[in-house]
C-alpha cells in the first residue's frame, strides 16, 4: 500500500484559518503571479548567496579596516552570521504558525536589509562583525520563511512541482554564484557592493511580496516559550562556537571547548526537558512522533554534513591537488550546479507524477554517495579534471533528487499549522550538521596532512574526507527507505 499526499490542509486548523481571499481562486492569483514568483525566487537567491559570497571578499575587507588584525578576525564574519542565522531559524517557523508567514517574511527580509546598509558602512571590523550578526538576524529567515511561503502557495494553488523545482536550480545557482559574484564585486567596485547589492534585490521582493502576497491567514494567539527559545539558541550557540574554535583557536581537550560541548549538552537536556512541560512547545510531541518528520530531520542532518565535506574540499582539491586558480574555482563547480538543476527538473516531473517519494530520496542520496566515492578513488596529483566533474555532476544530481523532495514530503505531510516550525527545523538541522561537519572533517584534514601542505598530502587526506562522506550518504540512503511510500498528485487544495 502506498500513501497519497494531495494538500497539506489539515482540519485541525479550520478553527484558526481564514478562507483564502478570491484573489487565490483566481488563474491570474497571486500564488499563480510570475512577479510574485520571481520575488520570493530572488529572496531565495540573496539567502543563499549570502552563504557564501563575504568569502570572496574577507581578505580585502580584513586589510582594509583593520590592517594589523583584521585577517586574524575575518572568521567572526561568517560565524556571527551564522550563529545569529541558525538560532533564530526555529523561532520564525514559529512565529509563521502564530501570526501568519507574510509578516514574518517581511520582518526578515526588512531586518536582512538593514544588516546589510550597517555592514556596507561600517568603519571596523569590530563594526561589521556586530553589523553581520545584525544581518544574520534577518538572513536566517531568507530561505526558511521563504520555503514556508512556497509550502503554504503550494498547497492553495497545486504549484508543488513547479516552486520545488525552481528552488533546486536556484540552490545550484547560488552555489556557484556566490564566489564568482563576490570576487567580482571585489575586483571592480569594491568590497562594499557585497553587501550594498542586497538593498535594491531585497527591496523589490519585500514591495512585491507585501502588495501581492495572499494566502489563508492564521493567528493562534498563544505565548512563545521564551524559556525554550532561550535554551534552544543556548545549545545552538555552543555548537557552532565549539565546532568554528575547536582545533583552530583552541584546543579540542581545552577548559573552552570541553565548557562550551558541556553547556552545549546540558542545555539541550533542558530544551528537551522543556518540550514536554511547555504549554506551547516549540517542537511539539506529536511532531517528533511523526514518522517522515523523524526520518527526514536525520537526512537532513546528514546532508549538512555532507556538503561540508564537498564543497569545501572540493575547493581545496581544484586549487591545492590540480592548481586552479581562485578565480576558475567557481567554473569548475557548475557541473555540480548543473546536475542539482537537472535533477530538480526530472525528479519533480517523475515524483510530481506519482512516482514513490521514497525511492527518489533514497536514489538521491545514493547517487550522492557514489559521486563521494569516485572522488575518494580518483583524486591524485596530475589527475584528470574530467574526472572530478564528472564526479561534482553526479554528486549535484544526487543532491537534487533528494534535498527537494525531502522538504515537500514533510511539508505535505505534517498539518497547516506546523508548517512553519517542521520547515525551519529541518533548515536548523541542516545548519547545525554542517557546521559538525565543517568541525570535524577539518580536524580529520587537519591531523593527515600533518599542517604540511602538499599537493600529494593534501590528495592523500582527500581520500579520507570524500570517503567517510560517501559512506554517510550510503547509510542515509538505506535510512531513507525506512520512510512511508508516499506518493504525490497535484490536486489543489479543497476550498
Amino acid at each position: 500500500m502506498f500513501v497519497v499526499v494531495r494538500s497539506i490542509e489539515d482540519p485541525m486548523t479550520a478553527t484558526t484559518t481564514s478562507p483564502a481571499t478570491t484573489e487565490a481562486d483566481d488563474p491570474t492569483s497571486a500564488p499563480r503571479h510570475t512577479v510574485l514568483l520571481l520575488a520570493l525566487l530572488g529572496t531565495l537567491l540573496l539567502g543563499i548567496l549570502e552563504m557564501n559570497i563575504v568569502t570572496s571578499a574577507a581578505t580585502s575587507i580584513g586589510r582594509e579596516l583593520d590592517p594589523v588584525h583584521g585577517i586574524a578576525r575575518i572568521p567572526w564574519l561568517v560565524t556571527a552570521y551564522a550563529l545569529a542565522s541558525c538560532i533564530v531559524q526555529p523561532i520564525y517557523g514559529k512565529l509563521a504558525d502564530r501570526y501568519g508567514v507574510k509578516p514574518v517574511f517581511l520582518w526578515t527580509v526588512g531586518v536582512f536589509m538593514g544588516g546589510s546598509l550597517l555592514c556596507a558602512v561600517a568603519g571596523s571590523m569590530e563594526q561589521l562583525i556586530l553589523f553581520r550578526a545584525i544581518q544574520g538576524l534577518g538572513g536566517g529567515g531568507l530561505m526558511s520563511v521563504t520555503f514556508i511561503v512556497f509550502g503554504h502557495l503550494s498547497a492553495e494553488s497545486g504549484e508543488q512541482r513547479r516552486t520545488s523545482a525552481l528552488a533546486g536550480m536556484l540552490v545550484g545557482l547560488g552555489l556557484v554564484a556566490g564566489p564568482v559574484l563576490g570576487g567580482q564585486l571585489v575586483d571592480h567596485a569594491g568590497w562594499r557592493w557585497v553587501f550594498l547589492i542586497n538593498l535594491p534585490l531585497a527591496g523589490a521582493a519585500w514591495l512585491i511580496v507585501a502588495r501581492r502576497l495572499q494566502v489563508a491567514a492564521t493567528h493562534r494567539p498563544t505565548p512563545i516559550d521564551v524559556l525554550g527559545t532561550a535554551l534552544l539558541s543556548a545549545a545552538a550557540g555552543a555548537v557552532l562556537l565549539a565546532c568554528e574554535w575547536g582545533g583552530q583557536r583552541y584546543a579540542w581537550t581545552s577548559p573552552m571547548i570541553v565548557g562550551l560541548g558541556l553547556f552545549a549538552a546540558l542545555s539541550a537536556m533542558a530544551f528537551a526537558w522543556r518540550q514536554t512541560t511547555a504549554p506551547e512547545p516549540y517542537f511539539p510531541p506529536r511532531l517528533l512522533r511523526h514518522r517522515i518528520f523523524r526520518v527526514i530531520t536525520v537526512l537532513q542532518l546528514v546532508a549538512g554534513i555532507g556538503l561540508a565535506s564537498t564543497i569545501v574540499y572540493v575547493t581545496l582539491d581544484l586549487q591545492l591537488v590540480h592548481g586552479i586558480s581562485p578565480s576558475s574555482t567557481g567554473l569548475h563547480l557548475l557541473p555540480m550546479a548543473a546536475g542539482l538543476v537537472l535533477a530538480s527538473i526530472i525528479g519533480s516531473r517523475l515524483v510530481g507524477g506519482g512516482g514513490p517519494v521514497r525511492l527518489a530520496i533514497a536514489g538521491g542520496q545514493l547517487l550522492g554517495g557514489l559521486a563521494l566515492a569516485a572522488l575518494a578513488l580518483t583524486t591524485s596529483v596530475g589527475g584528470s579534471t574530467i574526472v572530478l566533474s564528472l564526479g561534482l555532476a553526479l554528486f549535484g544530481f544526487g543532491l537534487g533528487l533528494g534535498l527537494g523532495n525531502e522538504l515537500v514530503l514533510v511539508q505535505t505531510s505534517v498539518g497547516r499549522h506546523e508548517m512553519g516550525v517542521a520547515t525551519t527545523g529541518l533548515r536548523f538541522v541542516e545548519t547545525i550538521g554542517a557546521g559538525i561537519g565543517a568541525s570535524a572533517f577539518g580536524v580529520l584534514f587537519t591531523s593527515l596532512t600533518h599542517h604540511a601542505i602538499s599537493p600529494a598530502s593534501v590528495a592523500s587526506a582527500l581520500h579520507w574526507v570524500f570517503g567517510i562522506g560517501a559512506v554517510l550518504l550510503v547509510l542515509a540512503s538505506a535510512l531513507a527507505l525506512r520512510l512511508p511510500d508516499v506518493r504525490f498528485t497535484e490536486a489543489p487544495a479543497a476550498p
